[in-house]
């Protein structure tokens, strides 16, 4: 009985994966919108001066890496490297950005959203 749902949910995945994979090939660049913030610093406080959003074609996921050396003190960190995951998207006016994941939202996900997440976004 466990081995028939496991199925039938390992079919609708497969569903979703190609219907994803569809529109990701119909649409090299996909349609979004990126939510731009600007904060200036008053008073040793930092305030949110201005929030927009933008729309834009996403082009690809880029993740950039920044090496630290070690720590000069005693027990300091013994140094390594930050990655951080950013998104190459073009604004309407052709200016290109890197902005981070969450200030983007996708236009085209309507129906492809992963199983469970799409009741709880509305």
């Amino acid at each position: 009985m466990a081995g028939q749902n496991n199925g039938s949910l390992h079919a609708e995945n497969v569903r979703r994966c190609e219907e994803f994979y569809e529109i990701h090939r119909r649409n090299r660049f996909r349609l979004c919108m990126v939510e731009k913030i600007e904060y200036a610093y008053e008073n040793r406080a930092v305030k949110e001066v201005k929030r927009e959003e933008k729309k834009a074609l996403f082009h690809r996921w880029v993740e950039e890496r920044q090496l630290m050396d070690a720590s000069p003190m005693i027990g300091g960190h013994p140094g390594g490297e930050i990655a951080t995951t950013l998104a190459i998207v073009e604004y309407m006016d052709g200016q290109v950005d890197k902005v981070p994941p969450a200030s983007i939202r996708f236009l085209d996900t309507q129906d492809n959203m992963p199983m469970g997440t799409k009741k709880r976004n509305k």
